[in-house]
């Protein structure tokens, strides 16, 4: 399966194959993004607040995304909304 985080400019910023299995299924996805992928946000919408943590990582900002999971031709689409930064 594939899981797939678009932001509000429709572009993927977080894609990774997942294994799955019969019943309930969990991935643990720590919100982070790269480097790459916040540079082309950033460029792209010049409001947007997007910097470094101090792990040197960067995170998906207070913003309502969607997130995907496909399996063959089947999708499922749904709001994933990031409400606070801490």
């Amino acid at each position: 399966m594939l899981l797939q985080i678009e932001n509000s400019l429709k572009e993927v910023v977080y894609s990774q194959k997942v294994k799955a299995s019969k019943g309930l299924n969990k991935h643990v996805y720590d919100l982070s993004i790269s480097k790459a992928t916040a540079d082309n946000w950033k460029n792209k919408d010049k409001k947007l607040k997007l910097e470094e943590a101090k792990n040197g990582k960067y995170y998906l900002p207070i913003s309502i995304n969607k997130i995907s999971i496909q399996k063959g031709k089947e999708k499922v689409v749904t709001d994933l909304e990031i409400i606070e930064s801490k």
